[in-house]
């Protein structure tokens, strides 16, 4: 089904290509919706920081953290991501 796609996320229906950003950022609106966060405060860029947070709140070093979002500066996450999270 993959064949030479390596992206993580691909589409179920043939050809398989990788899906979209735009794709992924709709799927993460509904599923914030669904779970009935305010669209209007929270969208899907809102999940990378909110998921930094947590992360740095629970086990995960900082080291982690900032390779697993590709972030090259502590700054930039201490400025722009790690946020209070409930």
């Amino acid at each position: 089904m993959r064949g030479n796609e390596n992206r993580l996320f691909i589409s179920f229906i043939k050809p398989h290509k990788a899906v979209t950003s735009s794709s992924i950022a709709r799927w993460l609106r509904t599923t914030l919706k669904e779970a009935g966060i305010d669209s209007s405060i929270f969208g899907a860029h809102s999940t990378r920081g909110a998921s930094a947070s947590a992360a740095a709140r629970g086990e995960v070093t900082l080291e982690e953290i900032l390779k697993a979002a590709n972030w090259s500066s502590e700054s930039v996450f201490q400025r722009f991501y790690h946020k209070e999270v409930d």
